[in-house]
């Protein structure tokens, strides 16, 4: 048998990534989905359709942050971009950091993931101070996977990240409203007293958070329930008193996929 360095679905990538509507990079150790989407090759007369990409900022450089917005320049129907961050050390913290700056207004995913989130969040907290800064998110992650509690300090962020857009008659934006202008978006700040509205969030998910079960009313009571489909509280110490709050605040018929607790946690926030 044969064996060539030519990777296969690299290969398949290049020749047909022109046509990949949703692009996922979740599996890999690299970032190299920037280089291969970059060079892809696109038939005369036609574009590239990618509309929707989601990708780790653990192991990104300035030089695929540069590819991206290629990537994103060129894709005349793009509009839902996500981030994945894992937060471990100072290297991939600026990153990560950098990602926000750069993508702010355009993110509609972000996912936090950290064994010491308590370090990490109120760093994260003092740049992007309010919901304004991600008018666009739908989906809001927020993962902690070591033992100790969040700061009191990340309470009122949790809950205005989770909260109603300020007038419920625009929750929803136009899609096709995002900027393709890169350029602009690095220039920008994020603006926290815009006046563009966000969007309201349709997924939720708070894994292994550990708060006071006062810290827990002022989420739940903050959390905006009208366009939710998907609610996770996997493992996180939710008081009893904040889940039935919750469970009264579910709009008649709302569609909702689910609502988790793991059951080994009590009301308390004991095991």
């Amino acid at each position: 048998m044969h064996f060539t360095d030519v990777d296969p679905v690299n290969d398949f990538i290049h020749k047909y990534g022109w046509s990949i509507v949703f692009f996922d990079e979740n599996t890999t150790n690299n970032n190299t989905f920037a280089a291969i989407l970059d060079d892809i090759e696109i038939p005369i007369g036609r574009d590239c359709q990618l509309e929707c990409l989601r990708f780790d900022s653990s192991y990104f450089t300035t030089d695929e942050s540069d590819r991206l917005d290629k990537i994103i320049e060129r894709s005349p129907n793009f509009e839902d971009l996500g981030l994945y961050i894992l937060l471990v050390n100072e290297n991939n913290f600026r990153m990560a950091q950098t990602l926000l700056h750069r993508y702010w207004s355009m993110l509609s995913v972000i996912r936090f993931n950290s064994w010491s989130l308590e370090n990490w969040l109120p760093q994260i907290v003092s740049s992007f101070t309010t919901r304004n800064c991600f008018p666009n998110l739908v989906s809001f992650d927020l993962q902690s996977w070591g033992s100790q509690s969040l700061s009191s300090s990340c309470v009122p962020w949790i809950a205005a990240m989770v909260s109603a857009p300020p007038q419920a008659t625009s929750s929803t934006l136009d899609s096709q409203s995002l900027s393709h202008d890169i350029a602009d978006t690095h220039n920008a700040q994020c603006e926290s007293e815009s006046t563009i509205p966000w969007r309201a969030l349709r997924k939720i998910v708070l894994h292994e958070i550990k708060l006071q079960p006062e810290e827990w009313k002022t989420v739940i009571e903050a959390m905006d329930l009208s366009k939710l489909r998907h609610l996770d509280l996997w493992s996180s110490n939710i008081s009893h008193e904040a889940f039935r709050t919750l469970i009264d605040r579910v709009p008649d018929k709302q569609d909702f996929q689910g609502i988790a607790q793991d059951p080994q946690y009590h009301g308390d926030g004991t095991h």
